[in-house]
């Protein structure tokens, strides 16, 4: 039986309950950083450029600073990232 742990309460529509937004971009944000897979790098992607959160915000680049994880040591694992990503189409490279 598996867990699907949310921060915050669904949000409310006539509809009925609703996963709240901040749920639903970490929730793709887990899926960004465990799977990597084209479509998680398009979604966050438009989180970003929809200025509904910022990048930082996204990135939950204060949650570092509990792993110790600085600035130089973040632009690292970024940069992994960004090495992944011409991996998956290295027609951007």
């Amino acid at each position: 039986m598996g867990v699907n742990y949310r921060e915050f309460a669904p949000a409310r529509f006539e509809i009925g309950p609703v996963l709240d937004v901040r749920d639903a971009v970490a929730g793709k944000m887990s899926a960004l950083w465990s799977r990597g897979e084209t479509r998680d790098f398009i979604d966050i992607d438009a989180v970003v450029v929809s200025g509904r959160f910022t990048r930082a915000e996204v990135l939950g680049t204060e949650a570092f600073d509990a792993y110790e994880v600085g600035p130089a040591w973040r632009r690292e694992i970024i940069e992994r990232f960004l090495a992944w990503a011409d991996e998956i189409d290295p027609a951007l490279a």
